[in-house]
């Protein structure tokens, strides 16, 4: 708030009054009947005066171009290091993933050379069992 109140106060923007530019063809009007001297039309900045000499209405007109004052920029660098880091971590994950994978793999290897074992240690364990009883 206090940007807008100095650049009001530096350039008097409180008193500019700002239109389309299909008003511009009002302009003698808004001078006579609102006693503005600053319009803004479209892309246009128009200051207009009365000649003391003859009562003419003199317009100067200026095209208005952007300085960018208040704009906000990307800051480069950072994007550039966030999009390293991305890649960093999408690396990571994905080594990851194989060793996931990997994993799985192993243990599945595991559990079927352990059923057939775990398979005969119960045959055997039956088998005692039916020596003891009989």
């Amino acid at each position: 708030m206090q940007v807008l109140s100095y650049i009001c106060q530096v350039y008097n923007l409180h008193n500019t009054a700002v239109f389309s530019a299909a008003a511009e063809s009002h302009c003698n009007q808004l001078l006579k009947k609102f006693r503005q001297t600053k319009f803004i039309f479209g892309t246009k900045f128009q200051r207009m005066s009365i000649s003391r000499y003859s009562g003419d209405t003199i317009v100067t007109t200026s095209e208005l171009r952007p300085h960018n004052t208040l704009s906000i920029t990307l800051d480069q660098e950072q994007i550039r290091a966030c999009s390293a880091h991305i890649l960093r971590l999408m690396e990571k994950k994905t080594s990851l993933e194989e060793a996931i994978a990997s994993a799985t793999e192993r243990m599945h290897q595991t559990e079927s050379l352990y059923e057939p074992s775990q398979q005969h240690l119960r045959d055997l364990t039956m088998k005692l069992a039916d020596n003891r009883v009989g």
